[in-house]
């Protein structure tokens, strides 16, 4: 019978959650309280030692600091020519004072820097735990319930149909959008307020519902749908539903290895479509880029060119093929399905525009850039091309913060020449990734 048996994959208990493991291992719990509204805003440490002053007759701890150098990484200090022209005095002389810029916290500005924890987070965290310690313990609870799920599919008729997973995917992008559509209606105005981007309400949030605007929602599907009917009718016909269900071990990584791999394969294309110098690659990407005034909304999750939607359904489509436990094409029906569902809505919230203590980049910050970058993304091109993690951003320095080192690489002329009168004399020398500050 469908579904009684799990089906034998080359994998131990231990193995289907050594990624679970493996990230709440990383974690480290942090007693914050959890404010929405509140940015990690740069904050000075308390004054030690005597006086900041410094001038040409410094006091004793001037003096134990003219016979060094004060040297910083760029990374850890981020100092902005702006900054210079506002501020250089006040934070010179801390350099000065404190001896290092690493006690000073002004280069963690890049926003998405979330150290709070909130009971969502709290909660999902143990719920990974208590799923993966207890399947190692014992998998035959789960191993069950994914098989009885799986005979209920499998026994429906419509899962049986050619366009069941595409119909599905379509499906799932239809109700998170429109959940995050009206989303404000169900926290209210002021929690609304608090929670977006912009602090303001959702600018035409229902515009996708209004007769004369079908067109938002109906290119997108029926371009969707179409292309995956031409894709079984013509280049892959659709197999058979499996009779044996995944273990949940199996449908676990297989989920989790998917989105990771369309994030990772994605990237480069994302990337290109911002930097090519083929003009007509940028200009594709460029509707979906179409809301700059005000915060975005998940409407935007499919508002994009027929080759832009395209590029990310083949990409889709190559990665549902791929499973670590066999060959090309034996990833599970299942996982598919599932696949589908998350990765539809990892997309509708990070266009949600915006930062709930659920969301994703709340629950797991170390690894989930989410809302906040995307949404930095859509207003500046230059930095945050991935999709759901932060890893690739963060190696290839497509951040904020080095950008904005860049930016005062290319003025560290300026920022020479600002810096040393700001500093009364002192000798201030910038040099590839190194601030360095002498007393002279």
């Amino acid at each position: 019978m469908p579904g009684q048996h799990a089906a034998k994959r080359p994998l131990t208990r231990s193995a289907a959650v050594v990624g679970s493991l493996v990230v709440l291992a990383s974690t480290t719990v942090r007693c914050s309280a959890f404010n929405p509204t509140t940015q990690q805003s740069a904050k000075l440490p308390p004054k030690v030692g005597t006086s900041s002053s410094s001038g040409k007759n410094g006091s004793s701890s001037q003096a134990q600091l003219s016979s060094r150098a004060i040297e910083a990484d760029a990374v850890s200090y981020t100092l902005d020519v702006d900054v210079i022209s506002d501020t250089k005095q006040e934070e010179l002389e801390l350099m000065l004072q404190y001896g290092s810029t690493s006690d000073i916290s002004l280069a963690n500005n890049d926003d998405d820097a979330i150290t709070d924890t909130n009971p969502y987070q709290m909660a999902a965290r143990a719920t990974v735990a208590l799923t993966a310690i207890s399947y190692v313990i014992n998998p035959e609870p789960l191993d069950g319930l994914t098989a009885s799920l799986w005979s209920a599919m499998y026994n429906w008729g419509p899962a049986n149909a050619p366009l069941f997973e595409a119909e599905v995917a379509s499906f799932a992008f239809f109700a998170w959008i429109a959940a995050f559509s009206g989303l404000h209606l169900v926290l209210g105005r002021q929690k609304t307020m608090e929670s977006r981007f912009d602090g303001q309400m959702p600018t035409k949030p229902f515009e996708w519902a209004v007769p004369e605007n079908f067109h938002l929602w109906f290119n997108p599907l029926g371009s969707y749908l179409g292309s995956i009917w031409v894709y079984h009718q013509f280049l892959h016909e659709k197999p058979p539903l499996p009779e044996l269900a995944p273990t949940f071990g199996v449908f676990a990584v297989e989920l989790l290895f998917g989105v990771f791999l369309y994030d990772l394969c994605f990237f480069p294309i994302h990337w290109l479509m911002h930097k090519s110098s083929w003009g007509q690659m940028r200009k594709v990407h460029g509707y979906h880029h179409r809301v700059s005034s005000h915060t975005l909304n998940s409407l935007e999750t499919v508002q994009h060119s027929y080759i832009d939607g395209f590029l990310q359904v083949v990409v889709n489509i190559l990665v549902q093929q791929i499973t670590p436990f066999g060959g090309i094409g034996e990833k599970h029906v299942m996982s598919r399905l599932a696949h589908n569902v998350l990765v539809t809505y990892l997309l509708s919230e990070a266009h949600s525009g915006y930062d709930l203590p659920w969301m994703s980049h709340r629950l797991f910050p170390e690894f989930l850039g989410g809302a906040p970058r995307h949404e930095k993304h859509h207003h500046d091109g230059r930095v945050y091309y991935q999709q759901y993690f932060k890893y690739l951003d963060d190696f290839f320095g497509f951040t904020e913060k080095s950008l904005r080192i860049g930016d005062w690489r290319k003025k560290d002329v300026a920022a020479v020449v600002a810096a040393d009168d700001a500093a009364n004399g002192e000798r201030v020398m910038i040099k590839k990734d190194k601030v360095q500050v002498s007393v002279q």
